[in-house]
């Protein structure tokens, strides 16, 4: 589903990033599983843009179930100790 994305040569950051903005917005509900790959990519390509990402779409984002993929990339991350207390304070904002 974003093998394109991921493969294509990075133009821009802001190219990048947009498209990867674009892509959460047409997210169906329920539909998770196409999104770990690009996750994964832009955790570990992009770690800071994936903090500021994740917490950005927790308060404005609409797919809650994007939300809890969010936080549990940001609670396992291997990033720093910052993000996985970002994942869990954003856990803790979650309804049961």
């Amino acid at each position: 589903m974003f093998e394109d994305l991921l493969r294509t040569p990075i133009s821009s950051e802001q190219d990048y990033r947009l498209s990867i903005l674009n892509t959460l917005l047409r997210t169906p509900h329920r539909d998770v599983a196409p999104y770990i790959p690009l996750f994964q990519h832009v955790h570990e390509n992009d770690p800071l843009f994936f903090g500021h990402l994740s917490a950005w779409y927790f308060d404005n984002g609409a797919v809650h179930d994007l939300k809890q993929l969010f936080v549990a990339f940001m609670v396992t991350s291997k990033f720093s100790d910052e993000y996985r207390d970002s994942g869990l304070s954003m856990l803790q904002k979650m309804p049961p």
